[in-house]
């Protein structure tokens, strides 16, 4: 139902685009006659009348008019007036301004005009003007890199580092602890075992710019310690446009080596299963409820293709369509549409995967003692397509309505062999893992804004939204084989008990609905000399989930004749037939799902808020205010087959805000925040079902008894504005956790990880930023982005745990990010090399035996720097070349765990790895043709 929504809009969206003819216009740009740089805030009107407009942040202004010859006025303070004569023709007529700079000013002349967003100087002017500690990305900014999706975009903004390729985190602290809306609405949850947005769904081309808000503020969800992140897609074009973009890219060890893969279904190439993994329709919701003899005759009609394949990887390739329209009904009334269509097909191979778990280091000996000793290959193809259209109406000065939608559609099909010696079980093993997993993720927001005055001092917004996520996993297959050490040979791994980890197959579906409403009202009034502001709305959200699995599985018959040495001279594939498959015969099918594998679950939000914008003195402002929310979380799931767990916990608290920041004067800012927050459970940490996720050879669980956690955070930074484009910026800052909610080893219970409460946790960060030209070096066209954090963190347990404080799990302790620019509009020439290091991070805590005393360590992830480079070549006004190295120095993934002892009476250490790989560079190259 959605897909047809979506290629109704878009069919909608090209009529449009046919049929209604834009009216006769001029616009154009206006800069600096010296430094070329635009204008911001140009009065430009028809000379004898009162039509005119201003131009924006990037120097671009628009006027409609009739058809004709007019007398166009442009003046600026500081600089001399331009006059210009234009004949005007049907559509757009182009006139630039180029204005010399003048010691004398002028008066002022007030105009209105619609801010613009995607811009360098956008971005960095709301960062400057907001009344939070914020950071952010522009359009402009993104399109300077190769990232590709907003997961790459996010980790180049000060404080933010990316976790599993696509979960955020910002200032070192779990994604869990963080707020993500999409065009100021809420989303929902792409992952199963996660409480993240996965920012992975996103292409990086579709993101107008990311905010990233550090501090608390009564019209923000209190629910957000690590940071408040909104993110926006384009919306109205400046011009009409027609944009194809055709890419390409080359992975070092993938495109043209061989891939593994198992058959799939024909829409694979699509993201999209096309229900051959199905099980059966006239399969029963429970084979248990079967005689023995009906499950037999079912067990054949599953799908029999265990086996992957070896193919070749081709090249990555994209294609992106977009299409942008503006019409200009009339000087009160315009509208404009923003779609793309994007697809992306990539391959990707990690080869000699070292995967290894530890008893200990035996230091006498200088060697380690294994548990596991793996090596995995894992080949995946991936294909994405991510539907956008936006559309804002505006009507006069006073009222824009935006309906704004985005569907993503994320398929990817992997297979993992594995194979390595078990020392637990003292034998060598080879698995097989073929998953294919669908991720769907629509959202769809109407919203408003009204001016309700001529003044512009009351203004009212309202957003109304719906999202949906739905992950598939239909048809897991696992299966093993365990080295004969008489023969040598591997046989088939036919368990005696049933197990999904061995030989079964899975199906998983997690669907989450979320609706959500919101109305904000501004009110603008004289305080003494100066202007003060209120603000006061409320906000509704209802979460829905419904998440299941089926686990069936494969048992050796015990009443059957069929001997191993036959069963193992035949291909595995035939096995599943007839001859094999039955309670008499080989093996059988066997029914593994239960209460405990399904679960659902609600959670309600209502909130309120009130907020006063206070300007104490000429620079000094004071921005408090109170958000009071009421929370509800209730959950049904099964502990096992027949022990119900039921969660509800309704809450109602109070957060209080402030930040107070004092303007010396326009390029100076320094600032001081404070804000009371919480970090609320979510549905998977609270759900007893268990999962095995294959590639980390661990299992999942969730924590009926989890406790909110509530932070107190501490915020100061000053920040320098030398010139439009340029910022410094220092912080400082500190959160008090109570109740910290972490991921947790489970003790003496083998590879098995839950949630569960510390006692408390604190936070204590510095974080930098600069932002330069590099015009003082006489280097022209040139500049320079650092941006780095240090932070500190430690978990503190009470005395009755034998746990020992240590750092947060998840936590970098340093970042760095940092990047050279090139740009030549002249000749249309661009390039950048940027740099980004995170380091070294706690992945998962440490086992302790009952004593307190080491029993496995902690698992941490290296430091790795990766280095990118992108060249950019605009050939005139339609044609774009754009090439790029990726991971230029190809550093080693690597996560380790060090080991110590006493030997001789001194203490001993021995880092070890984990998992060790080489992700290997990736060139690209992509043609971009603009209409």
């Amino acid at each position: 139902m959605q897909k047809r929504i979506y290629l109704f809009i878009f069919i909608l969206h090209i009529v449009f685009y046919t049929q209604v003819q834009a009216i006769p216009s001029i616009g154009g740009i206006v800069v600096d006659a010296k430094t070329k740089e635009p204008l911001v805030g140009v009065a430009v009107w028809i000379t004898g009348t009162s039509l005119g407009g201003v131009t924006d942040l990037d120097g671009k202004y628009e006027i409609n008019v009739k058809t004709g010859t007019y007398t166009i006025s442009a003046s600026y303070i500081s600089y001399h007036p331009s006059v210009q004569s234009v004949k005007v023709g049907e559509g757009i007529t182009p006139l630039n301004f180029q204005l010399e700079e003048n010691a004398i000013g002028m008066s002022g002349v007030v105009v209105t005009a619609k801010r613009k967003t995607a811009s360098d100087i956008a971005t960095l002017s709301s960062v400057k003007q907001s009344l939070q500690i914020v950071s952010g990305m522009s359009s402009q900014q993104i399109s300077r890199s190769l990232d590709r999706d907003a997961s790459q975009v996010v980790k180049r903004i000060p404080g933010i580092s990316i976790v599993d390729n696509r979960f955020i985190v910002v200032r070192g602290l779990n994604q869990r602890y963080n707020n993500v809306w999409l065009n100021n609405a809420a989303t929902p949850s792409s992952e199963t075992d996660q409480k993240a947005f996965s920012f992975d769904l996103l292409p990086s081309k579709m993101l107008d710019n990311i905010m990233i808000y550090k501090t608390a503020a009564p019209e923000l969800s209190a629910e957000a310690t690590g940071g408040f992140i909104k993110i926006y897609t384009k919306n109205m074009p400046d011009n009409d446009f027609i944009e194809l973009e055709l890419g390409s890219s080359i992975k070092e060890g993938t495109t043209f080596k061989t891939t593994q893969q198992i058959s799939g279904g024909t829409l694979d190439f699509l993201g999209f299963d096309d229900g051959s993994r199905a099980i059966p329709k006239n399969f029963p919701s429970n084979l248990n409820n079967l005689e023995r003899a009906q499950v037999d005759a079912l067990s054949t009609e599953l799908n029999t293709h265990w086996l992957a394949k070896p193919s070749q990887a081709f090249p990555d390739a994209k294609i992106q369509f977009n299409i942008g329209k503006k019409w200009n009904f009339s000087p009160g009334f315009s509208m404009g549409s923003i779609s793309s269509i994007n697809y992306a097909c990539d391959f990707n191979t990690k080869n000699k995967v070292q995967t290894n778990s530890y008893e200990s280091y035996d230091f006498s000996e200088n060697k380690a003692v294994y548990d596991k000793e793996y090596t995995l290959n894992t080949y995946s193809t991936q294909a994405n397509i991510n539907l956008l259209s936006n559309w804002a109406f505006r009507i006069g000065h006073k009222h824009q309505i935006e309906f704004k939608n985005l569907f993503t559609q994320v398929g990817q099909n992997t297979s993992s062999l594995i194979e390595g010696y078990n020392n637990y079980r003292s034998a060598w093993f080879k698995y097989q893992n073929h998953l294919f997993s669908a991720r769907s993720v629509y959202s769809g927001q109407l919203s408003g804004a009204h001016e309700l005055n001529d003044q512009g001092k009351s203004k009212m917004d309202w957003n109304f939204s719906y999202s949906y996520a739905n992950r598939r996993e239909p048809d897991r297959r696992i299966w093993g084989q365990k080295r004969n050490e008489s023969t040598g040979e591997y046989e088939y791994l036919i368990p005696s008990a049933s197990s999904i980890n061995e030989l079964g197959r899975l199906w998983l579906e997690n669907k989450e609905h979320l609706f959500s409403g919101a109305i904000n009202y501004i009110y603008k009034f004289n305080l003494g000399s100066y202007e003060s502001t209120l603000k006061a709305g409320g906000y509704g959200e209802y979460k829905y989930r419904n998440y299941s699995e089926r686990s069936l599985c494969y048992q050796r018959s015990i009443t059957g004749n069929i001997t191993d040495a036959e069963l193992n001279a035949q291909d595995f594939e035939s096995l599943f037939t007839n001859t094999y498959l039955g309670q008499n015969k080989a093996f059988y099918l066997k029914e593994e799902t239960g209460f405990e594998n399904l679960y659902r679950a609600q959670a309600k939000q209502i909130s309120a808020y009130l907020a006063w914008d206070v300007p104490l003195t000429k620079g000094l402002n004071l921005y408090f205010g109170l958000r009071g929310e009421f929370s509800q979380i209730q959950l049904h799931g099964y502990s096992d087959a027949v022990t119900p767990v039921y969660v509800n916990n309704p809450k109602f608290d109070l957060f209080p805000s402030a930040n107070l920041s004092y303007r010396f004067n326009d390029k100076n800012v320094f600032r001081i925040a404070y804000g009371y927050t919480v970090n609320r459970a979510e549905f998977r940490e609270l759900a007893p079902l268990k999962y095995y996720d294959f590639s980390e050879l661990a299992t999942y669980f969730g924590n009926p008894k989890l406790k909110n956690a509530y932070i107190h955070n501490i915020d100061l930074r000053y920040e320098y504005y030398p010139h439009n484009n340029e910022t410094i910026s220092l912080a400082l800052f500190y959160k008090n956790f109570t109740n910290p909610i972490e991921m947790v080893h489970i003790v003496s219970s083998g590879e098995n990880f839950s949630f569960d409460n510390a006692q408390s946790a604190r936070v204590l960060g510095i974080e930098f930023e600069l932002k330069k030209s590099l015009d003082f070096m006489a280097m022209k066209d040139f500049g320079m982005q650092l941006n780095a954090a240090y932070i500190y963190s430690q978990v503190k347990f009470s005395n009755q745990s034998n746990e020992k404080n240590r750092s947060l799990q998840g936590q970098s302790p340093y970042l760095i990010n940092a990047g050279l620019y090139y740009a030549n509009d002249k000749i249309g020439l661009s390039a950048s090399i940027l740099y980004n290091v995170i380091g070294k991070r706690m992945l998962a805590a440490g086992t302790l035996n009952i004593n307190g005393e080491q029993s496995s360590p902690d698992v941490y992830e290296k430091a790795r720097n990766v280095l990118d480079f992108v060249l950019t070549q605009q050939i005139g006004k339609h044609l774009q070349f754009k090439f790029g190295v990726k991971d230029i120095l190809n550093q080693a993934y690597r996560t380790t765990q060090t080991f110590e002892d006493i030997l001789d009476g001194k203490k001993v250490f021995k880092e070890l790895d984990t998992r060790y790989y080489r992700p290997g560079r990736t060139y690209s190259l992509s043609l971009t043709v603009k209409f």
